[in-house]
């Protein structure tokens, strides 16, 4: 009996350790998928194009609110999410990141404090942009749009859905492709197409079904 309980407090430990690990060790983000020079520039207008390829304003743009300052509600089964200010504002805003942190935000679901986004950001889907397009698209942002100071309303999910580390377990489930566009080579314009549905297009988003967990299923 003695043995049974020492294994048993052991494998409690053990459990806890792993569990504590699992919440407080930070999430590696992605590395970029292509090798771009440092000083590489987007062609002209290419950052503009990617955003309306994304509609980040749909998301991004309150009823009546400034574009991409965010606010908009976006219902879930789990609660309402408030979209956020994507413009440059440095304290409501994104302009305070970098091109890592906006990497990681669109690859990997990671605010630049390592906290989860809620997949309403479809992060599934940007993973499958390159990274000149994602370059592209944090240019335009910073230099392309006005900051707008515009401080959101937080989300506020009921329990569990609040406890964000959860998503951690949800994207390993979630993310089973590496980030990355792998076309399917029918022609060059079938790949296109294929890039802007699958990646900054995110069509499956809304019109795949999803399964008992929430992902994408199609």
């Amino acid at each position: 009996m003695k043995t049974f309980l020492r294994i048993l407090a052991g494998l409690v430990v053990v459990g806890v350790i792993a569990l504590l690990a699992f919440v407080f060790v930070p999430v590696k983000r992605s590395a970029p998928t292509q090798n771009l020079a440092a000083d590489w520039q987007p062609e002209e207008g290419q950052g503009q194009y990617v955003m309306y390829a994304g509609d980040c304003v749909a998301c991004h743009t309150a009823e009546g609110g400034e574009p991409l300052a965010g606010g908009r509600p976006i219902e879930s089964p789990m609660g309402t999410i408030w979209s956020t200010n994507i413009t440059p504002d440095p304290k409501t805003g994104i302009g305070g990141w970098s091109l890592d942190d906006f990497r990681a935000a669109m690859v990997d679901g990671l605010m630049p404090d390592g906290t989860h986004l809620y997949p309403a950001m479809p992060y599934e889907n940007f993973r499958f942009m390159s990274e000149a397009d994602i370059r592209a698209l944090y240019d335009y942002l910073m230099n392309g749009v006005e900051p707008v100071e515009n401080r959101v309303q937080a989300t506020q999910l009921a329990f569990p859905f609040n406890q964000r580390w959860g998503l951690r377990a949800w994207n390993w489930m979630a993310l089973s492709h590496e980030a990355g566009f792998k076309p399917l080579g029918a022609s060059e314009m079938q790949d296109r197409g294929q890039y802007l549905v699958e990646g900054a297009g995110h069509c499956a988003a809304c019109h795949s079904p999803r399964n008992e967990l929430m992902m994408q299923d199609g």
